[in-house]
């Protein structure tokens, strides 16, 4: 075969090989006189399972490619994380990634529930997000405001690790708390949703509000629409207030 023929098909070869496919990019607007930019298309909103060794799966939904705001959500005592974040995805992926962190202690049936190790917990959280290829911190390497998302049992959790960790779980969203947060223990905190149902107990969460601006923390109420306790009805129209409420009042924003 003529040489200049093979070093032609060549060179078409490996550009084929090297471009990304159509379903890994998106075309933008032409640019320098009939060039196209190109950037990677975000993943679809879907929550997966991911493994991790030596630990239960997470559940995760990666988040659009232009935001880096990590969440992780606790479930209640033996519930399941699965179906709260599928009932927030879209909310949540406008934001960044989401990750559900299953509890270790087995309440049969596919439902589990927290051992309230701190330490332990924060370590299963990174190593959650590696699993599933993304990381808690920025794009310096320092760490995000990671928004803590928990339900009742995982309420309590979620306050536990702000409480104990400060500069890592900066933002808090809580829905349904058993009790009172002890805003002392929550000063440095940017920023605080308190969560209930119509049917549930709002007045524990109105009055976590008020002992968070108490001691300068911006807090706010939301009440989710006809639920009882347990339920996230609206999860999307609900959580999209408390992420925008946040994004607007929490300090540090």
């Amino acid at each position: 075969m003529n040489r200049a023929i093979l070093l032609s098909l060549l060179a078409a070869f490996t550009a084929c090989k090297s471009t990304p496919s159509a379903d890994a990019m998106a075309i933008g607007p032409a640019v320098d006189g009939g060039a196209v930019s190109i950037r990677m298309a975000d993943p679809p909103v879907a929550a997966i399972t991911v493994p991790v060794q030596g630990d239960p799966p997470i559940f995760f939904v990666a988040g659009s490619r232009s935001a880096h705001a990590p969440m992780v959500f606790f479930h209640g005592a033996c519930t399941h994380g699965l179906g709260y974040i599928q009932a927030f995805q879209f909310a949540a992926a406008k934001r960044g990634d989401l990750l559900a962190l299953q509890g270790e202690n087995d309440c049969g049936h596919g439902f589990r529930s927290y051992s309230f190790r701190l330490e332990e917990t924060d370590r299963r959280i990174d190593r959650g997000f590696l699993a599933a290829g993304s990381s808690v911190s920025g794009d310096a390497g320092a760490p995000s405001s990671l928004v803590a998302i928990g339900y009742s049992h995982g309420a309590l959790l979620a306050e536990s690790l702000a409480a104990r960790f400060p500069t890592k779980y900066r933002r808090l969203i809580l829905l349904g708390s058993p009790r009172t947060v002890d805003a002392r223990a929550l000063r440095q905190l940017e920023g605080a949703v308190m969560m209930a149902g119509t049917y549930d107990n709002r007045a524990v969460m109105k009055a976590g509000v008020d002992a968070l601006k108490a001691v300068g923390v911006p807090a706010t109420f939301i009440e989710i629409p006809k639920a009882h306790h347990g339920q996230l009805l609206e999860g999307e129209t609900v959580m999209e207030a408390a992420f925008a409420w946040l994004e607007e009042n929490a300090k540090g924003r």
